[in-house]
């Protein structure tokens, strides 16, 4: 009883303090598609430090687009056009720090006066140009909810408890920010929304934050840790502060986490059954039976070990019918849309139809438009003018474009003949008496296609360098075929022997991974993932030596 009444006092507390916002006029997030100019200047700048700049627009569809990586000129000066389709945050990385430009497109330029360290970290800044007050004081002052609920202690909370702590620290921080004097109202206001959309990413990630805590504390294996919640649910009552959550506010749109916050389909589900794709498909895929004594043993002993021999082949087959499951992704957006009323207690929510085209991100991972059935789907159950132009655009980039001649460069090779074991000699000796760099990575992995882009001028600094793509059969062959043809270098869709052998060498978990091989075809390094100036650094030490 004494938790249920903390429980509604904190909640008070958090929409007090949303409601009681000094009156703030913000930019409006409408469809405007155009671009920003970022410009910046580095005092202290030294071309051989490795400051990593990069920026990124939030994506309400995609969650997020593909960075852009900057380079500024020898004198620290950079300049740098950003696509956006409506005013909103861009999130921009210099060395270890981030910053949140509130930018709008209509091609104005936003200025950072940037004075370089050796930490890379906590560099003095000074943001100018349109809504600066705002930027300075978002950056600078205010206070953004930092807190990490993925620690030891977190397996000791029960899922009110962990809910409470969430809320009370939302409402803790509002307070400090609200406290603070000489700070303009827009910035509050977005420091406000931007802290509940934290809050609301720790809220539903309550399930995985005990998990992971009890990896730590027990030092538990992740498969073994997540066997032992296999049950576990949240009380029927946990998502009611939906209602205190800002989700339908029109300047949430201006926020860059705001994204995050969209709902898919079973988000709010107080029980998640981990297997249930799998199960799914296996009741309702037309499967081999070589294929259902697979996927049956997989679902038997996944939790039991962190390496199970056959992951890769248990994922081709999941991506093969993948399209399947599509029916019940279905299924369970029409239940998100009739939850979301009665959750955030709004009769027609406009996060509803922003879940409605979140739901189209299924729909283009594999980079085509949407079907006939989908378009007439969209047409009835669409009116915000926003979310109506973003899905239009985002369907038409998936257009079939006018063919054009692959990258200079790249080669489609074939398979090795040769035993798994063998298979990593085979496509050394390739290129043996050259550097390679081995990029092992996956068509639906967005973070190997991200690093591909990052690492793409390396190819122009070294030029003698060998770039080598491995991939198996859980990227669909139709898409890495479509893909390739960009990526200049050397590419391999290997079986999931000769896949599987690299996988249990490398004691991989996931992609991407990279071996840089030397002329005499040594490995001389490998890593899950640096930043293009370290990679940079290997290679140069290696072409140098």
């Amino acid at each position: 009883m004494k938790a249920n009444v903390l429980m509604k006092c904190t909640l008070f507390l958090v929409l007090a303090g949303l409601l009681q916002s000094v009156r703030a006029q913000l930019p409006a997030a409408e469809y405007q598609p155009g671009t920003a100019i970022l410009t910046g200047d580095i005092k202290n700048f030294n071309p051989d430090q490795n400051l990593d700049i990069r920026c990124a627009a939030p994506n309400l569809i995609m969650m997020r687009t593909d960075p852009i990586f900057i380079q500024p000129d020898s004198s620290g000066h950079f300049r740098q056009s950003v696509v956006l389709k409506y005013t909103t945050q861009v999130r921009v990385k210099i060395g270890k720090d981030y910053l949140y430009l509130l930018m709008s497109p209509d091609n104005q330029e936003y200025h950072l006066s940037i004075e370089a360290n050796e930490k890379r970290s906590k560099m003095p800044i000074h943001i100018s140009g349109p809504y600066a007050e705002i930027n300075n004081s978002f950056n600078f002052k205010l206070k953004r909810l930092a807190v990490n609920m993925f620690v030891p202690t977190t397996c000791d909370l029960t899922p009110d408890q962990y809910k409470g702590k969430c809320l009370q620290d939302l409402n803790k921080i509002n307070t400090e920010n609200n406290s603070l004097p000489d700070i303009c109202p827009e910035a509050k206001k977005l420091m406000e929304l931007t802290n509940a959309f934290e809050c609301l990413d720790n809220l539903c990630s309550c399930k995985y934050a005990i998990i992971y805590s009890r990896m730590q504390k027990d030092s538990l294996q992740r498969m073994e840790a997540f066997g032992l919640y296999k049950d576990f649910r949240l009380p029927d009552n946990y998502f009611d502060f939906l209602k205190e959550i800002p989700l339908n506010e029109p300047d949430a749109l201006l926020c860059y986490n705001f994204s995050s916050a969209i709902p898919f389909p079973g988000y709010y589900d107080t029980y998640v059954d981990e297997d249930e794709y799998n199960k799914y498909i296996l009741a309702n895929a037309p499967m081999s039976q070589e294929e259902k004594e697979m996927i049956k043993d997989f679902i038997a002993k996944k939790y039991t070990t962190d390496n199970y021999p056959k992951v890769n082949e248990v994922m081709a087959i999941s991506m093969k019918y993948q399209y399947i499951y599509q029916k019940k992704r279905e299924k369970d957006l029409a239940e998100l849309k009739k939850q979301l009323p009665l959750l955030t207690g709004e009769e027609h929510p406009i996060i509803m139809e922003l879940a409605d085209i979140r739901f189209a991100r299924f729909l283009f991972m594999d980079f085509k438009p949407l079907t006939p059935e989908y378009e007439a789907y969209y047409k009835q159950s669409l009116t915000n003018p926003l979310c109506i132009a973003l899905l239009n655009d985002a369907n038409d980039s998936m257009k079939p474009k006018k063919k054009t001649q692959p990258k200079a460069g790249f080669i489609l090779r074939e398979n090795p003949d040769c035993a798994a074991d063998q298979v990593l000699n085979a496509i050394i000796e390739k290129n043996k008496g050259k550097i390679q760099l081995i990029d092992m990575w996956a068509t639906w992995c967005g973070g190997c296609r991200q690093t591909i882009k990052e690492y793409e001028p390396l190819k122009k600094d070294f030029p003698n360098v060998a770039f080598v793509y491995l991939t198996n059969e859980t990227s669909p062959l139709e898409l890495w075929k479509t893909l390739i043809p960009d990526i200049a270098g050397e590419h391999y869709r290997l079986g999931a022997e000769q896949w599987g052998y690299l996988w249990n060498r490398f004691k991989l978990q996931g992609v991407p991974y990279y071996l840089i091989i030397d002329e005499k075809g040594e490995i001389k390094d490998q890593f899950i993932y640096t930043n293009k100036k370290e990679v940079q650094k290997k290679l140069s030490e290696l072409v140098n030596r």
